[in-house]
């Protein structure tokens, strides 16, 4: 295990501990958060699912996911302000780059 690893563990369990990228921007010293985002906001088939549940805890997975862009709104409405922002600065102009 290199210190390059556990730096990255330690900044992907404070994220998901905290939910605040603004935070892990500052505990591993980056000057823009964008840096931040790009590196560790990226989410898991498990984060997502485990939002999902959270946010529909009485509906099976499978009715949450039929409507995808519905949870996906949901999923990042409750993502905290700073996280949202951050996530929108990535994707702003990507349009043009998707397949």
């Amino acid at each position: 295990m290199t210190p390059h690893t556990l730096r990255h563990t330690f900044a992907t369990h404070l994220l998901r501990a905290t939910g605040n990228l603004k935070l892990v921007q500052q505990a591993l010293r980056h000057s823009d958060v964008t840096t931040t985002a790009r590196v560790y906001s990226h989410l898991t088939g498990n984060d997502v699912a485990e939002a999902v549940r959270a946010l529909r805890p009485d509906e099976p997975l499978e009715g949450a996911a039929a409507d995808a862009r519905a949870v996906a709104e949901e999923v990042l409405a409750a993502l905290p302000p700073t996280v949202r922002e951050a996530l929108a600065a990535l994707t702003a102009g990507a349009g043009d780059r998707r397949p």
